[in-house]
């Protein structure tokens, strides 16, 4: 995982579609939680304290920093597939 580029966050989606998988073995997800479940992702993945803590770690390098910021909207708005794994 580097926090420098942002390539974190791949290795965080596939470590959620992962869990929403296990759940998905033991909970029937409803048809309101699949179509919720990108909006909720967006709302609070910039909320999560790794997010701040990593940004707090680049705090002197603004070209790091800014390149952090750039990969944390590109996700924001990237259409990611979560309900594949909510089977």
């Amino acid at each position: 995982m580097n926090i420098k580029d942002g390539n974190d966050f791949e290795d965080e989606i596939e470590l959620l579609r992962e869990m929403l998988k296990v759940v998905g073995e033991y909970y029937e997800y409803s048809d309101v939680e699949k179509q919720l479940v990108l909006m909720l992702y967006r709302y609070l993945k910039p909320l999560w304290y790794i997010k701040a803590e990593n940004l707090r770690k680049l705090k002197d390098d603004w070209t790091s920093v800014r390149a952090y910021l750039n990969k944390t909207e590109e996700y924001l708005t990237k259409d990611i597939d979560f309900v594949s794994y909510m089977v």
